[in-house]
């Protein structure tokens, strides 16, 4: 419906109203049902000028305002649950004539509205949170969830009631081609893990078990050696960048190279390194890390039993 058949919709309905008067003197039609039919044109009035008001309000906000999909929606919802309340509330003060009635029923309907936008409005009061406390910006990648349900990947995108992440494969950490829209309502009870806000480094970890009896005190050289041929000039680097930073990241200890450590297991002896990497070089590091100490652990395969 363009403006002008609107405008034109609007313009009968009034003459209309205004014209059942005339109706009662003229054709003799009784004032009761001059009066039922007055409320139901007044109604439809009601019902005609609010949802102008919903296609102006879209109008004016997609036109003077860069909206994504999800914005758009979630306006769009909010407008139709307020125009509804409002024609609901229009038409209860023509058709209920006390006060306490009247009453009654507006607090029904605000009641229905609150409980409506309760999503919409956490929603927009988690946005304040993440822009008010940077919890995270476009283009640093963070989980949000908890170990049961979760996402992980990059910030493409945060609206008022949306993050966009492009989704990571939570054990490889490359990229899945799908994106994520979650609610920003999320951040007010879920965890929020930002892994490049601060910094772009992040220790991680490589582990492996060795049967009892091997010599795992070469098996920690071995895999000491494996990552500093990968990530040791760089490890340094990371170690310098983050000292720098340290009382406003609260760090204790930075090691400049990496650290092996060995625990009881059942039935074998868990080897474990630890060291700084870029956190979107973590998966290549990683498989760069593990060819290299495959080699080795094969060169001392007489000492070294992999099991598990």
């Amino acid at each position: 419906m363009n403006v002008i058949s609107f405008l034109i919709y609007i313009a009968v309905i009034f003459i209309i109203a205004y014209s059942l008067p005339l109706f009662e003197i003229w054709m003799g039609i009784p004032q009761d049902l001059i009066e039922v039919v007055g409320k139901i044109i007044r109604a439809l009035l009601v019902v005609f000028v609010v949802f102008g008001l919903m296609k102006f309000s879209e109008w004016w906000m997609t036109s003077h305002f860069k909206l994504s999909e999800d914005e758009k929606r979630y306006f769009m919802g909010v407008v139709r649950y307020l125009g509804t309340a409002l024609a609901l509330l229009l038409i209860g003060f023509m058709y209920i004539g006390d006060a306490s009635s009247l009453t009654l029923f507006s607090g029904l309907i605000g009641a229905g509205l609150a409980l409506s936008l309760q999503p919409t409005m956490l929603n927009i009061v988690g946005w304040v949170s993440i822009v008010a406390s940077r919890l995270y910006r476009i283009g640093d990648r963070v989980y949000i969830g908890d170990n049961v349900w979760g996402t992980l990947g990059d910030v493409s995108d945060i609206n008022l009631f949306f993050t966009r992440i492009n989704e990571l494969d939570r054990a490889s950490w490359q990229e899945t081609g799908g994106f994520v829209s979650v609610p920003n309502k999320l951040v007010l009870d879920k965890g929020v893990v930002n892994y490049t806000a601060e910094s772009p480094f992040m220790w991680d970890e490589m582990s492996f078990n060795i049967a009892y009896g091997s010599d795992y005190q070469l098996a920690k050289k071995l895999a000491e050696d494996a990552v500093k041929k990968v990530v040791g000039e760089k490890m340094k680097d990371a170690a310098k960048f983050l000292s720098l930073r340290k009382y406003k990241l609260k760090i204790r200890d930075i090691k400049e190279e990496p650290v092996a450590y060995v625990s009881m297991k059942s039935g074998a002896i868990r080897v474990a390194v630890r060291y700084l990497v870029a956190a979107r070089k973590k998966r290549q590091t990683e498989a760069q890390i593990t060819e290299n100490l495959l080699k080795d652990l094969r060169k001392n395969k007489d000492r070294i039993k992999i099991v598990g």
